[in-house]
């Protein structure tokens, strides 16, 4: 029987959540502060000392999709580039 019906369902890694953390270049501070959550349960989930429940998991992954798309923006600073003309 699949136990993803229950919020104790595993849906990422500590190391996958180590991997995300890292691509939004946050801190584990950073993370837990967005997540509601102290900085030492970011740790230990890394860790895999404890699992990473699905509502983190899922929270982790929308602020890669919105985050992702705001620091795209930035690193075009707003504007678009264009191919010169020679």
């Amino acid at each position: 029987m699949s136990c993803c019906f229950d919020t104790y369902c595993i849906t990422m890694t500590g190391a996958e959540l180590r991997r995300a953390r890292e691509r939004l270049g946050m801190t584990q501070q950073k993370l837990a502060d967005a997540l509601g959550m102290w900085r030492h349960s970011v740790a230990r989930m890394e860790r895999s000392e404890s699992p990473v429940m699905k509502h983190t998991g899922l929270a982790v992954q929308y602020l890669l999709l919105t985050m992702g798309k705001k620091s795209q923006r930035r690193k075009t600073h707003g504007r678009k580039t264009r191919a010169k003309n020679d």
